[in-house]
């Protein structure tokens, strides 16, 4: 936690971001209070927000390490979805979970897919539990038959170049239990 998302402090150094209004976090909302329309008083507006502006942490209270699970798609009825969703399902209790069919559907060619997903595994961000920036996914979860997908194989060469720890499914299970 920081002093902004802890103890309410006013963002923007305590001084008002806009002329007679006040941005705090408070209860895992960004709490906006002041002047509107002129009108003095009015009850705070509530926003809710998923990540302290100032320092990042997660305010859904989901600082648990998180997990990109990466198998075969191309080819497989509904893209496979059924056995990332299984893995999901196991996972979830120690992770968050992500899936590639979040970020694209059936429609999506394989180039444009490969394109998303390895700017989504890639992606970097500023982790609290880490108080540095670091990689968005703390891991790669590997479904079985990954060997014969292309990119599977891929994101796990380009998670392993970016020093993204990749593991079996199971293997994730075990060493989070």
């Amino acid at each position: 936690m920081c002093e902004y998302c802890e103890n309410t402090k006013l963002l923007g150094n305590s001084k008002s971001l806009i002329e007679g209004v006040d941005a705090a976090i408070d209860g895992g909302k960004l709490r906006v209070s002041g002047w509107f329309d002129g009108i003095a008083g009015v009850q705070p507006l509530y926003i809710p927000v998923n990540y302290c502006p100032m320092c990042g942490r997660d305010l859904r209270g989901n600082d648990m390490p998180r997990l990109y699970i990466s198998g075969p798609v191309t080819g497989k009825p509904d893209g496979n979805r059924e056995a990332f969703e299984e893995a999901r399902r196991e996972l979830r209790h120690w992770h968050m979970v992500s899936i590639p069919h979040e970020y694209v559907d059936a429609e999506t060619t394989h180039e444009e897919a490969m394109a998303i997903l390895l700017h989504q595994l890639t992606d970097r961000t500023y982790s609290y539990r880490k108080g540095k920036c670091a990689n968005l996914y703390d891991g790669v979860a590997i479904l079985p038959g990954w060997e014969q997908s292309e990119g599977a194989r891929l994101e796990k060469a380009v998670a392993e170049a970016c020093g993204i720890p990749c593991k079996t499914v199971d293997e994730w299970l075990e060493e989070a239990r």
